[in-house]
């Protein structure tokens, strides 16, 4: 991933359109599989810091993509995800510029859409919310 979000930086300085990338399944891989440490170097290779063959950041270097923004994807079923985090990894959190929040079952949560947004709002003070609801699923219940 901190490959990909430096190749990101480096497409961003061709396509000036680009604003930022998205982690699909956030709190599949987070904290488990992406540690803090490694959240923090995917956000400076996205920032366009140096990385090497190996993807390891370069954190002295200087940052040549500053516009660009992290979200993390969050679906309905892990709103209370970030009340169980550490300490440690809620500060993370902080990396993260924005929160993409899903819904995958339309019929069964859109009443509760408005509890969600003030869950995530809480939880992410100060963060853009971006809002999407599966179309495809929007039948099921």
């Amino acid at each position: 991933m901190i490959q990909a979000a430096h190749r990101f930086s480096e497409v961003s300085k061709q396509c000036s359109q680009l604003s930022g990338a998205i982690i699909d399944d956030f709190y599949h891989d987070f904290p488990k599989t992406i540690t803090a440490d490694e959240l923090r170097d995917i956000k400076e290779a996205l920032l366009g810091k140096r990385v090497d063959a190996k993807g390891n950041v370069d954190h002295s270097s200087p940052v040549t993509t500053p516009h660009l923004k992290l979200y993390a994807v969050v679906y309905d079923h892990q709103i209370d995800r970030f009340s169980k985090l550490n300490q440690s990894d809620k500060a993370a959190i902080d990396l993260v510029d924005g929160i993409s929040f899903w819904i995958w079952k339309q019929n069964q949560n859109y009443k509760k859409f408005d509890d969600y947004l003030e869950t995530i709002r809480k939880d992410y003070p100060s963060k853009e919310i971006l809002t999407g609801i599966y179309i495809f699923n929007s039948g099921q219940t």
